[in-house]
């Protein structure tokens, strides 16, 4: 929810898509999905396992924000890869 509240102050972010995991907390009928389309995003949601999404969290782990302009890049470079996958995955479903 905090997300979605930070980005509803930016009405650009409207039609975005909140990206989450298939975990128990989300909800089991598609609670938390119909929450986020009713506030004017779109949601996709993830196995619960990413590599891609550990990988990510792994680099914030060890880098500590101690090095915020390395820790950018290499989250970029990931995010980079992250969004070609779901790409790759979504152009395979439809």
């Amino acid at each position: 929810m905090k997300t979605m509240s930070r980005a509803d102050k930016y009405p650009q972010f409207k039609g975005f898509y909140m990206i989450m995991r298939k975990a128990p907390i989300h909800g089991k009928n598609g609670e938390l999905s119909q929450l986020i389309e009713n506030r004017g995003y779109k949601c996709i949601c993830l196995s619960p396992y990413s590599p891609t999404l550990e990988t990510l969290k792994d680099k914030v782990k060890r880098n500590k924000l101690s090095n915020a302009e390395t820790l950018a890049l290499e989250l970029l470079k990931e995010t980079k890869m992250f969004l070609l996958n779901i790409y790759k995955n979504l152009s395979n479903i439809l």
